[in-house]
C-alpha cells in the first residue's frame, strides 16, 4: 500500500474537489501508473495554501479521463472517491513535523509512512 500525492493549488483545486478528479503533468504519468486501484491511497496538496486534504481511493486507471479539465494541462488523471465522510486538512508543518512526509517534494508516502499519517487520522477524525 502506497499514499500518492497530487498537487494543486487555490486556482485548480476546486476543480479537483468538483470533479473527484486529480490530476497531473505528463512527465509525471510514469510515476502515477503505478497507482493500484485495489489496495493505494490518494492525498491532494494545495502548495498555495500548504495543506494536505484526502482521503481519497483511486476508482479509474491513471489515464487522460476529461480533456477539458484544466485546459488540458494535466493529463495524468484518475477519478477518485473519498474515504471519509469529512474532508481531512493536515497543515505542512504537521506533516513534516510528526511525519517527515514533504508534500511539495514527494509524490509518494510508502507503507511505513502511510501507516503512521493513516493511525493519526483515525486518531483526529474518529
Amino acid at each position: 500500500m502506497r499514499g500518492y500525492i497530487f498537487l494543486c493549488n487555490n486556482e485548480t483545486c476546486p476543480e479537483c474537489f468538483k470533479k473527484n478528479l486529480f490530476g497531473a503533468p505528463k512527465r509525471k504519468c510514469n510515476i502515477f501508473k503505478k497507482i493500484e486501484k485495489s489496495e493505494d491511497l490518494i492525498f491532494l496538496y494545495n502548495y498555495d495554501k500548504k495543506i494536505l486534504y484526502g482521503v481519497w481511493k483511486p476508482i479509474s486507471e491513471v489515464g487522460l479521463i476529461d480533456r477539458r479539465a484544466w485546459d488540458g494541462k494535466f493529463i495524468c488523471q484518475v477519478r477518485v472517491k473519498k474515504l471519509t465522510k469529512t474532508r481531512l486538512e493536515l497543515t505542512e508543518k504537521e506533516l513534516n513535523e510528526k511525519f517527515k512526509i514533504y508534500p511539495d517534494r514527494q509524490d509518494i508516502i510508502f507503507e511505513e509512512k502511510l501507516h503512521k499519517l493513516m493511525d493519526y487520522i483515525s486518531e483526529l477524525y474518529n
